[in-house]
C-alpha cells in the first residue's frame, strides 16, 4: 500500500506459484517498492504489486486500494494512513 509517495505495509501473496500469505517482506523487495512508487504514482493512495523473477524485479500491476486486498498487511497501520491522509484533505 502506498499513501502519498511513501510505501507503508505490504504483503507477500504469492511464493512459486502457490498462495503464500506473509508480511515478511525482503527488505530488498521493500527497497525497490519504495523507489518504484517514485516513478509513477496514479492516486495518492494505492497497491502495487512486484514479483522477483530471474531478471530482477518487475511491477506487475497498480491498483486502486479499495479493490485490493490487504492479505498479511497491518491493517490498522494502512487504515490509519489513509485516515490522516483523508483528513488533510478536509
Amino acid at each position: 500500500m502506498v499513501v502519498k509517495g511513501e510505501v507503508v505495509r505490504g504483503s507477500m501473496y504469492r511464493f512459486a506459484g502457490k498462495a503464500t500469505f506473509s508480511a515478511n517482506i525482503p527488505g530488498e523487495l521493500m527497497a525497490a517498492a519504495g523507489a518504484v512508487a517514485q516513478l509513477y504514482q496514479p492516486h495518492a493512495v494505492f497497491t502495487m504489486d512486484l514479483a522477483e523473477t530471474a531478471d530482477g524485479i518487475r511491477i506487475i500491476e497498480y491498483n486502486c486500494w479499495n479493490a485490493s486486498r490487504l492479505y498479511a498487511s497491518d491493517a490498522a497501520r494502512i487504515f490509519h494512513a489513509v485516515q490522516d491522509y483523508m483528513m488533510e484533505m478536509e
